[in-house]
């Protein structure tokens, strides 16, 4: 069971650092095709900005996961870096639970938003008012792979399993 439970959170995860990545090359390409026309045709792409920022908070919360399963994340760790290893997997415990519950209030409001804004059908405010209600579906999943993450890490600490060690800064060896 452990091993199917490995598998499907790195699919999940895996999944939305392809998402995080599709969406910053639409950014990309949409930033460098409002440049072209605003310099060549001196017609700029309406909804260039409001577009990228919705796309641009949805690509964070996208790859929240991975970036927490690396532990590739700020941490303060000036308590347990001056503590001995006994007291290590409490300290993970603890900061694991914060992180679940912290994203856990992220997520129920993300969604209680997402419900919202599709019962509305709400629209940005722009000059052209595009849906906004998928992408806060999109937020609101991505939030919710950052819980699940969360989760499957609180399971790994308890059952005493390692998780991944923090990448170390190589201009400090």
């Amino acid at each position: 069971m452990v091993g199917s439970i490995d598998r499907v959170m790195a699919v999940f995860r895996q999944g939305g650092l392809v998402v995080s990545a599709l969406l910053i090359m639409i950014i990309a390409l949409i930033g460098a095709a409002d440049v072209i026309f605003s310099f060549v045709l001196h017609q700029p792409i309406v909804l260039t900005q409001e577009l990228s920022q919705v796309l641009m908070a949805i690509a964070i919360f996208a790859a929240l996961a991975i970036s927490q399963h690396r532990n590739e994340h700020i941490a303060m760790g000036l308590l347990s870096q001056n503590c001995g290893p006994a007291w290590q997997p409490i300290f993970r415990a603890i900061a694991v639970l914060g992180q679940g519950a912290f994203f856990a209030f992220v997520t129920w409001g993300s969604w209680s938003h997402a419900f919202e804004s599709v019962e509305m059908r709400e629209t940005a405010v722009a000059n052209y008012g595009f849906p906004i209600y998928p992408a806060k579906i999109l937020f609101a999943l991505g939030s919710t792979l950052m819980l699940l993450e969360t989760a499957y890490q609180l399971f790994c600490v308890l059952r005493g399993r390692p998780l991944l060690e923090a990448p170390t800064d190589i201009a400090h060896e």
